[in-house]
């Protein structure tokens, strides 16, 4: 099976601690690389305000993680996604190639 690229980017609760959100990001990159996939890059990119209120947060820790994986990965990652609390907002989107700046946001 092909591994294709992604970007994946996730809003953690206000009320979570950085290292709460950097370990969380350590554990799907973990689940991506236990099935068979590939963490090229992930970063936290800090504590900012939301353009509007999501479920009662003003505020989220982003963090963005750059994936090879197969679309079997990917949508288990989704799925995980969705069903854990602790993530607001998420998004993942194929891409052709990664980007290559230094700050990903």
């Amino acid at each position: 099976m092909s591994l294709n690229l992604y970007e994946n980017i996730f809003i953690g609760r206000q009320d979570l601690s950085q290292q709460q959100i950097e370990a969380l990001g350590v554990n799907l990159g973990l689940f991506v690389s236990q099935n068979s996939g590939e963490v090229a890059r992930s970063e936290y990119c800090g504590f900012r305000t939301l353009a509007y209120p999501i479920k009662k947060n003003h505020k989220g820790h982003y963090y963005i993680m750059q994936v090879k994986a197969s679309p079997d990965v990917i949508a288990e990652l989704d799925r995980t996604m969705k069903i854990n609390e602790d993530i607001i907002r998420f998004l993942i989107v194929r891409v052709e190639k990664f980007d290559d700046k230094d700050n990903l946001i």
